[in-house]
């Protein structure tokens, strides 16, 4: 009997040791998926913040295409300086927008329609001011129309208000 007892011993030693080893690889992966999982949690979320700024980036070049338009409708209206249309980027910046929207944010595509909806209303009173020459009616008339586009600029910026505010939502700080 005392010879068993020596044998079963003697692989003591072994099957700590593999114990151990068995430990050591589970805690070992346990941290690599862990620290994996942390890197793509970051990885998503710095993507989804890279592309919140460049919506965010959109609005203010939008914003800043829209005030240049009013600007020189206005001018068009009262200093009769010819209207120009300037140079389209390759990419529009509501066409960006909505592509944007679309793939990764389809919960703001109502917000994005609305701020579409006004951006179209005031472009159709500019081009209605254009095509109908109305820099030559009275000034009594050329005023209202300044107050109308005024009113849908101011619309306009209400959308573009309200989506920065949306945008918020998505930013996890």
């Amino acid at each position: 009997m005392p010879a068993e007892v020596i044998s079963t011993t003697q692989y003591l030693p072994i099957v700590g040791t593999m114990i151990g080893g068995f430990i050591a690889f589970i805690a070992a992966f346990a941290t690599s998926k862990f620290n994996k999982d942390k890197d793509e949690l970051l990885a998503r979320e710095n993507r989804i913040r890279a592309r919140i700024e460049k919506i965010y980036k959109l609005l203010i070049i939008i914003d800043k295409d829209i005030t240049s338009d009013v600007g020189k409708i206005i001018k068009f209206l009262h200093a009769k300086t010819p209207y120009k249309l300037d140079d389209v980027p390759e990419l529009p910046p509501l066409i960006e927008l909505e592509m944007l929207i679309n793939m990764y944010f389809p919960d703001m595509e109502i917000i994005r329609l609305d701020l579409l909806r006004s951006i179209q209303d005031l472009t159709v009173k500019i081009m209605s001011c254009q095509i109908q020459n109305y820099h030559h009616q009275a000034y009594d008339l050329r005023k209202v129309y300044s107050d109308e586009i005024f009113e849908l600029k101011s619309k306009v910026n209400e959308n573009i208000e309200s989506f920065k505010k949306n945008l918020i939502v998505h930013v996890k700080v």
